[in-house]
This record gives structure tokens, C-alpha cells and sequence, in this order.
């Protein structure tokens, strides 16, 4: 195992955290990232996996905020080093996903867009902008489709969208089919 051969190799850390929250296990996941974090502290990918982990447990309003770091410092990569950031789709991916998970998905295309004009075939930054550009259609389409979760601690929403009926989720599907014809046809 990696970590067993070198703990300060925080890469390996938030592997351990991703594999962790794909088995549902958010709070093993958290202190796994917490560990990558205590190595890195500008470990963008590893601080944007806690803040969904975060919010998996169901704590929104510690997840907004790290959205909100996450966004500010792919922002300050950006402009300190703006050669860089024009060659790391990473970058741009991970600002994309903190920005859809904030419901602000105009923003986010913007910036998968960034990182897919970097690597076309990034698949991270093409499902995220599918994800943001299908959430756009609907709340477009159908604006109480959008809905508001509060965390009962703090007044801040976190935007989420739920299908209310068979209906919409079949209104979801063409609206998703429409978009994968965008897409094709802007490739």
C-alpha cells in the first residue's frame, strides 16, 4: 500500500478517501482527505472530494464553504500561474464541479468548457458539463424543478434538482437527449 510506504505521499491519501466514498464510508473518506490536506494544503481536487463527502453526511453548510475555497483557490492557481493554468484541465474541472454543486451551472459550463478546450477528451469535465447544461434545460423548462435543501443549521440553500413526476423525469430524458445532440453536433 502506498500510504505504508510513504505517509506524506497525499496523493495516495486522497485515493484512500475516494475509494473510501465510493463505498460510502463519507467520514473515513473526510479524515482520509483531512490527511492528504495536512500534506498539501492546495490539494484542489482533495479539498472539492471532502466538501462532497461533506455533503453526503449532510453537512451542506460545511460543503458550501469548501465549495467556495475550492473556487477561490482555482482562481488564485490561475493567476499566479496563468501559462499553467491554460494547459491543466484539472484545474478548470474541479472549479466547474464546486461551481454545479453551488447551482451556479453557467459558471460551471464556462469553465468545463475551459477544460475540455484543453482535452477534449476529458471525461470528468464532459460529464459535468452534461450534468450542469442538463440542470440549466430543466430549471429553464421547469423552474420548480429546482429546489432549494436547506441544512437546518444555516439559512444558506444548496441547489438540487428533484423530479416531481414521471412526467418530468421523461421531460428530463428528451431535455438530456436534446443536449447529447448539442453536443455531438458541436464536436
Amino acid at each position: 500500500m502506498a500510504i505504508e510506504l510513504d505517509p506524506y505521499y497525499s496523493e495516495a491519501w486522497t485515493n484512500m478517501g475516494d475509494s473510501l466514498a465510493m463505498l460510502g464510508e463519507y467520514q473515513e473518506a473526510i479524515r482520509a482527505y483531512d490527511r492528504a490536506l495536512g500534506i498539501n494544503q492546495r490539494d484542489i481536487y482533495a479539498l472539492l472530494r471532502k466538501g462532497m463527502s461533506l455533503q453526503e453526511t449532510g453537512d451542506s453548510t460545511g460543503a458550501m464553504e469548501i465549495y467556495q475555497e475550492v473556487i477561490r483557490l482555482a482562481d488564485l492557481e490561475m493567476r499566479k500561474h496563468p501559462n499553467y493554468a491554460s494547459f491543466d484541465a484539472d484545474i478548470w474541472t474541479n472549479k466547474g464541479d464546486a461551481l454545479s454543486r453551488l447551482g451556479r451551472y453557467e459558471e460551471a459550463v464556462a469553465a468545463y468548457d475551459t477544460a475540455l478546450g484543453i482535452n477534449p477528451k476529458f471525461e470528468r469535465a464532459e460529464q459535468g458539463r452534461i450534468k450542469a447544461m442538463d440542470a440549466i434545460l430543466l430549471s429553464r423548462s421547469n423552474p420548480e424543478l429546482v429546489v432549494r435543501v436547506t441544512d437546518e443549521n444555516t439559512s444558506q440553500p444548496l441547489p438540487t434538482i428533484v423530479p416531481l413526476s414521471g412526467t418530468l423525469v421523461l421531460g428530463a430524458l428528451v431535455s438530456a437527449g436534446a443536449l447529447m445532440i448539442l453536443l455531438h453536433r458541436k464536436s
